[in-house]
């Protein structure tokens, strides 16, 4: 493989077309991992790949390691930094924590909103924004494949989370029966 990707290096198409298909199957499953884990569209990924790939081809010393590699590291660097691209443009989850509305209309007849806005304050920065997600609809599975975790993932902060309001509603209904009883 290695004279193959050194004519590739030079120009020569047929080595081109060789490592192109000794790469395809490895490609389509790194584009298409990437594209579940993080809900991107997997020929967008795909592409990012082999563009890594063939700026690679261009640098790759077949003297040094295995080539074939060499240019699916790059690959697979290129398809990182494509999704770290568009995740700094469109942050998704992390945006949609900050217009998750906490001004008391949630379920007034429950719970006060003067307790809710103290709750969603004392979360970490994960479970305000698995909290956010599911307030906003999605699903746990969603909402792992959103934050890209998994659905245990989450699962275990929400526990984090009911316990932690539990005990706030716990000291809450002291407080309020204890004012009461005076």
């Amino acid at each position: 493989m290695k004279s193959t990707v050194q004519r590739a290096r030079a120009g020569d198409p047929e080595a081109r077309e060789a490592v192109v298909r000794c790469l395809t199957s490895r490609v389509n499953s790194c584009s298409r991992y990437y594209s579940r884990r993080c809900g991107v569209d997997v020929d967008d990924l795909r592409q990012e790949m082999w563009l890594g790939i063939f700026e690679a081809l261009q640098r790759v010393d077949v003297s040094i390691g295995d080539p074939v590699q060499y240019l699916l590291s790059h690959g697979r660097f290129a398809l990182l930094t494509s999704l770290r691209r568009r995740q700094k443009d469109n942050p998704g989850p992390d945006e949609a924590a900050e217009q998750v509305p906490v001004d008391g209309s949630l379920e007034r007849s429950v719970i006060d909103g003067q307790v809710v806005q103290t709750f969603v304050s004392s979360l970490d920065t994960t479970a305000h924004r698995i909290v956010s997600c599911l307030l906003q609809g999605h699903s746990r599975s969603e909402t792992a494949k959103l934050l890209g975790c998994t659905p245990a993932n989450i699962t275990y902060h929400l526990r984090r989370v009911e316990s932690s309001l539990s005990a706030l509603l716990a000291a809450e209904s002291r407080a309020a029966y204890a004012g009461g009883a005076r």
